[in-house]
């Protein structure tokens, strides 16, 4: 992907590099300050608009606080209006009760919404206004709410007079802001032409005659003159491309007079180096075959011990397997064994459990059987209180009956016994309640003896069952004990048989390891010999190869001009 991007990258410069080479330099400098120029327009127009724009909101401002002086206004219209109310109900013209202060109220809101920071004076006083116009109309009222209103006034007036204040203020300064921005916008933009169109034509002269020089001494390099260098003049940038053109000519003069010397010298050791490799060749391929024949025997020695140490990992794999298979057998026998252990401690932790349910619950039978008791001695007091509620009903009418016959004198005294006839009666009712309640408790008391004696059974059977969960739980544990010792036993055993395989394996491994690395350096050897041979070929080739290219870059050295003479060529 980076070769790819690398390569379009690439692609793209040269179109551009192409496009603008089809253009003088002048032109291209002059086509970029026309950009320039181009830019620095949009740039005046942008601001202009922006100007305008901001004249556009100070209008917005001037409009806004004329509509804030509307407010202001509807707001003296209003006070003016609830202060003749007043008078006319004062002076007996208006049929109303009070005044309304609706229409000052809604005024007075729209004026808050303006400012903010007067929001709080002016709704304490529009609720003195409102306090007083609800109060009783007469004189003494009015001149009160004359004075708040006046004050209000005075409030309102400092408003219309921050507004107007700040109205002018806003025109004037955006006025003055947008002239000067104007003015100055318009200056900049003029002086940015000419300053632009004047260095442009500077910068497109200086630049352009030595250009012209550069291309006459690049033509004479394009045809092998050297002997030639360029006279540059202009800007400082341009004088430092000539001297750079300048050393390149040298550099290039140099470098023609050292190919030329260097390929003579290259075309004697070539020769050299055709002979040399025409005898390293012939060795090569003797020692070749020689390790040939010594890669086969190793070959067939390394496969064998390969094949050997194959069957032992086979083995070996079979013997991890039976390690494996043992141990986890051992680790599951102790879990087992665990888990029975538990089972019967559990077993006996129930056992007691069932013990002390059966205890409970022959004490909770007890504990019925006194509640039976208890509720027939309820009883007895029951009937007793239901025989002295009936005798004090009794006293009661007698009571009621001499009251009766004493007149006035026994009127109290009637209460009295009315009251006892009463007390007598709810006696009689409370212990007909308890009586039904004693025989609802004595109802629920026989259930529970009853479930109390079927749980005492099934406590029974749970013990019984308990105690030969824990027989059975004793023979497990023995059994597992005996089958975990056994599989710990025959874990070791395999164990041991797995470590004295692994040494196999590694006594084998080595063994491979080493007819391996013998049969590769046999190869090596080989492969390195043959590629000797190859080489000794290849150098014979590049040889003369070598002698051919010197002779052409002699011949093609001879054609440049150094030093007013074409260079010599000795094969002519």
């Amino acid at each position: 992907m980076g070769k790819l991007k690398l390569g379009f990258m690439g692609k793209r410069d040269g179109l551009i590099f192409s496009f603008l080479s089809r253009f003088k330099v002048l032109h291209q400098i002059l086509a970029t300050v026309v950009i320039l120029i181009l830019f620095l327009a949009i740039e005046g127009y942008s601001s202009l608009g922006i100007i305008d724009q901001m004249q556009e909101v100070t209008r917005k401002v001037f409009n806004q606080s004329t509509q804030a002086a509307a407010t202001i206004n509807a707001a003296k219209e209003a006070m003016s209006r609830l202060r003749q109310d007043y008078l006319a109900v004062l002076a007996g013209v208006a049929f109303m009760s009070a005044p309304g202060t609706e229409t000052l109220s809604t005024a007075l809101s729209g004026l808050v919404s303006g400012y903010p920071e007067e929001a709080e004076r002016v709704r304490k006083q529009e609720q003195k206004i409102r306090e007083l116009a609800q109060q009783p109309v007469n004189r003494e009222n009015f001149e009160q709410l004359d004075r708040e209103l006046n004050i209000l006034g005075i409030i309102v007036n400092s408003l219309q007079d921050k507004n107007t204040s700040g109205a002018l203020t806003a025109m004037n300064f955006g006025n003055q802001y947008s002239s000067q921005a104007r003015w100055v916008t318009t200056v900049t933009l003029v002086l940015c032409i000419g300053i632009a169109l004047i260095l442009g034509f500077l910068i497109a002269s200086s630049i352009s005659r030595p250009l012209k020089r550069m291309v006459e001494a690049s033509y004479s390099l394009a045809f092998g003159n050297l002997s030639q260098k360029v006279q540059g003049e202009g800007c400082h940038e341009v004088k430092e491309v000539v001297n750079g053109l300048n050393h390149a000519i040298e550099g290039l003069q140099k470098l023609i007079r050292d190919i030329h010397e260097r390929s003579e010298v290259l075309l004697a050791a070539s020769k050299d180096l055709h002979v040399a490799a025409a005898e390293s060749g012939r060795s090569a391929g003797e020692v070749s075959r020689a390790m040939e024949e010594l890669t086969r025997g190793s070959s067939e020695q390394a496969n064998q011990v390969i094949e050997a140490v194959a069957a032992v990992n086979q083995l070996s794999e079979l013997v991890r397997q039976v390690t494996a298979d043992a141990e986890a057998m051992a680790e599951t026998s102790g879990k087992v064994a665990t888990s029975a252990a538990s089972g019967q401690t559990v077993t006996r932790n129930v056992a007691a459990e069932m013990n002390e349910i059966y205890g409970s619950t022959q004490a909770v039978a007890a504990v019925m059987g006194e509640l039976t008791q208890a509720s027939e001695k309820i009883d007895e007091f029951t009937a007793v209180i239901q025989g002295i509620a009936e005798q004090t009903s009794l006293l009661a009418l007698n009571a009621s009956i001499e009251a009766a016959r004493a007149g006035e004198h026994g009127r109290g005294f009637a209460v009295v016994a009315e009251e006892t006839g009463k007390l007598a009666e709810q006696s009689k009712t409370a212990a007909q309640m308890i009586v039904g309640v004693v025989e609802e408790m004595r109802g629920k008391t026989r259930h529970a003896v009853q479930l109390s004696q079927t749980g005492i059974t099934r406590v029974e059977s749970g013990k019984n069952l308990t105690t030969a969960a824990m027989t059975t739980f004793d023979e497990i544990f023995r059994v597992l004990d005996k089958m975990v010792t056994q599989t710990e036993r025959v874990a070791g055993s395999v164990r041991q048989m797995a470590e004295k395989n692994e040494k196999a394996i590694a006594a084998m491994t080595t063994i491979a390891a080493v007819s391996e690395q013998s049969t590769a350096s046999t190869q090596e050897v080989s492969a390195t010999a043959e590629e000797q041979s190859a080489g000794s070929e290849q150098v014979m080739a590049l040889a003369e190869n070598l002698a051919g290219v010197a002779n052409s870059l002699k011949e093609s050295v001879s054609v440049f001009t150094i030093d007013a003479e074409p260079l010599p060529d000795q094969n002519r």
